[in-house]
């Protein structure tokens, strides 16, 4: 059972990336704002930090900074919100030490990442640091694949080696950077002033290693970082087994036709208006207000808020973004739709991307990217 962070504790979390390996959805939109089970990330994070008992929050925000805060005035949030601005690219450590006016009053802080859900208990991680003398305690997980991230040697919890993105054969362990840390403010003083693009794991890991101050807390459970399309659409449908074996998924009622048969684990918000002999699932994610066609059958897939698809189609291992229009009779399959795309009668869409505000017409497919 979880518990709740009884000091006053600060969270940092990093929200200043472009998102380019989640475009074209992240083309209107920043990635913190993305949907994940109908739930913004960013505000997923700010749930679960609450849960923990920590209301003071710095977001570490970059271009995308004023649709963030314009979309935080629409959360009813009952937490402190303050905003570090970036006016350019300045990396994980820079954006610390950018935030240092905020994070500078507190004994120790968390900082995490935007695109990585898990079940991390950060009173655990917290309460774990606290008893020990590190300056830094780093979340790992255990993967299968160590190439895309950061990977430590591990002596009991002693931290003695970090290793960015090594190649299988030179990594020292399974041991992967998840993305969460708690850091002592001491921290703030090794990161340069310099204003530029600093990593914290490339050049301010290395110097905690060397200190021997840096430990590692070991997390065992769902874990997934959703940097990129397919690792978001993974994610959702093992979080959407994990809810449904939970009974944690309940659905809007008297919100679909009763010829509409339902494939779990699916997930529906308010507004979904479907027709006759629709199939929905499994593994299935739909947002607000979208409407289904009669005899349309999707599989596999998340659909963003705002979609209109018509009948008789097939989507399936796809995602369609927000205020999409797919005519009848059309055929999607492992595609992304970004927003305000118009897919006319017919089609089929096989293995392509569209970008925002397109009209197709036409037939892809073959990793067909229609800008």
């Amino acid at each position: 059972m979880n518990k709740t962070i009884q000091d006053r504790v600060v969270a940092l979390i990093l929200c200043g990336g472009f998102g380019t390996r989640l475009r074209p959805l992240t083309c209107y939109r920043p990635k913190p704002l993305i949907p994940f089970l109908n739930e913004p990330l960013l505000l997923r994070i700010i749930n679960r930090l609450k849960s923990h008992g920590i209301k003071d929050i710095v977001l570490a925000v970059g271009f995308w900074s004023e649709v963030i805060e314009r979309k935080i005035k629409k959360w009813s949030l009952d937490v402190n919100i303050m905003l570090s601005e970036e006016d350019r690219p300045l990396g994980t450590g820079g954006a610390i030490k950018n935030a240092s006016r905020y994070l500078d009053e507190y004994d120790r802080f968390l900082v995490l990442n935007t695109d990585v859900v898990c079940e991390v208990d950060f009173g655990d991680v917290y309460r774990q640091h606290e008893k020990g003398e590190a300056l830094a305690t780093v979340v790992l997980k255990e993967v299968e694949d160590v190439s895309g991230f950061g990977v430590a040697a591990v002596k009991g919890r002693k931290i003695e080696l970090f290793i960015e993105k090594p190649k299988p054969e030179q990594a020292p362990s399974r041991w992967a950077n998840a993305g969460i840390y708690i850091f002592e403010k001491e921290i703030l003083d090794i990161i340069p002033e310099e204003k530029r693009e600093i990593s914290l794991e490339r050049e301010i890991f290395p110097i905690i290693v060397k200190m021997q101050r840096m430990e590692a807390y070991f997390y065992r459970d769902i874990w997934f970082d959703i940097g990129t399309i397919k690792n978001y659409m993974t994610a959702t449908q093992e979080y959407l087994k994990k809810y449904e074996a939970e009974g944690k998924i309940i659905l809007p009622k008297n919100l679909i036709s009763g010829k509409t048969r339902l494939n779990k684990p699916v997930l529906m918000d308010e507004g979904i208006k479907s027709g006759d002999e629709v199939i929905l699932g499994p593994f299935v994610v739909i947002g607000k207000d979208v409407k289904v066609g009669e005899n349309t059958v999707i599989k596999k897939s998340i659909i963003f808020d705002g979609a209109r698809i018509g009948s008789s189609c097939e989507i399936q291992d796809s995602v369609i973004a927000s205020n999409c229009e797919i005519g009848d009779g059309s055929i999607i399959r492992n595609s992304t739709i970004a927003d305000w795309v118009r897919i006319g009668d017919g089609v089929k869409i096989l293995g392509s991307v569209v970008f925002p505000g397109k009209k197709v017409n036409k037939n892809l497919s073959n990793g067909t990217i229609c800008y």
